[in-house]
């Protein structure tokens, strides 16, 4: 089994169904400020990891026969912007 989809079952294997509603709780209560590093670079138009992380989601993907159109289309777009 590729590390990915096990990592994705054990992920959700041990957050139990109700404790969803206490997981959005707990997002929806975080600063709007609160960004990922990715994006702090992208802003700061540093280097960033979409080459070592979103394409590597495209590509795993694409071996388990999984469409991942939307990072395809994060990629694509986040590339563009970061010439």
């Amino acid at each position: 089994m590729p590390p990915i989809l096990q990592l994705a079952i054990s992920i959700f294997s041990v957050i139990p169904r109700t404790s969803a509603q206490g997981l959005h709780t707990i997002i929806s209560a975080l600063a709007f400020e609160n960004t990922s590093s990715m994006y702090k670079d992208f802003q700061k138009g540093n280097r960033t990891e979409i080459d070592s992380l979103t394409s590597y989601v495209i590509s795993e993907g694409k071996e388990l026969v999984v469409a991942a159109l939307t990072y395809e289309k994060l990629y694509k777009e986040l590339k563009e912007k970061s010439k």
